[in-house]
């Protein structure tokens, strides 16, 4: 096990990622250079136990109802869903809502797991004189290579007058950060691999006299909002224990 690896495991212990974890938390992934070095995984079906779960949620900004997570019916993807995070802004005003979503997953055997692209959907009307900045920014990954962070950050800053629906897009399969494998995860306890989320929407509203209107929710007419990141999955019989 390199330093870099035995310093995230320190770090995540002591809180510096998620301070305020109510579960014991692995971070869920190496840097790429250790992931390359360590093998050269083929890419296969997703294990049959996985779960996903949302292991807590923190800020002013999070929407009411909570969150949770589901996989899709063949595991190469995992969304989040959730009551719209959004804000109505009268003229001459400015808010910034923001909510740190933490995403939990458990699976088992020697298999990996990775991210390697995120969408998220939302809307906004911002009249002149006005702006408004949508983002997802991830914690606990990338965390030691700025370069390869950005790649899976999600931000978009839309100036007045502008009026749309918004589809915010990532894919990095060219960097595929490998997990631990699902057999170092303690198999009765509350131990998991985390991803940390944090979800933004901050506006200015200069109009003298027209709402701004921004929110991440969902395009489809009744559903909730998702936030969606696409896994690949390999059983890597030769390095998990």
């Amino acid at each position: 096990m390199s330093a870099l690896v035995r310093l995230l495991i320190r770090l995540s212990v002591v809180g510096v990622f998620f301070p305020f974890a109510p579960v014991a938390t692995v971070v869920m992934f190496a840097s790429v250079a250790e992931a390359k070095s360590i093998f050269n995984p083929g890419v296969g079906p997703a294990p049959i136990d996985i779960k996903a779960e949302i292991v807590g949620m923190q800020g002013l900004g999070c929407p009411q109802g909570g969150a949770s997570a589901v996989f899709s019916p063949d595991g190469s993807s995992v969304s989040i869903l959730f009551d719209q995070l959004s804000t109505q802004l009268s003229p001459l005003t400015a808010e910034k809502k923001q909510c740190l979503i933490r995403l939990g997953f458990r699976f088992s055997g020697k298999y990996r797991v990775a991210v390697v692209g995120s969408d998220a959907r939302g809307f906004v009307s911002v009249p002149a004189g006005g702006v408004s900045t949508l983002s997802v920014q991830h914690y606990s990954i990338f965390t030691m290579n700025p370069k390869h962070l950005q790649r899976m950050n999600l931000t978009q800053t839309f100036v007045g007058p502008r009026s749309e629906d918004v589809t915010l897009h990532s894919d990095f399969r060219d960097i595929p950060m490998w997990s631990y494998c699902g057999s170092q995860i303690a198999p009765r306890g509350p131990a998991m691999q985390i991803m940390s989320i944090m979800l933004t929407v901050d506006s200015n509203n200069q109009s003298p006299s027209e709402t701004l209107v921004a929110s991440l929710d969902s395009l489809d007419i009744g559903g909730p909002a998702t936030l969606t990141y696409q896994l690949l999955w390999t059983n890597d019989r030769k390095n998990c224990p």
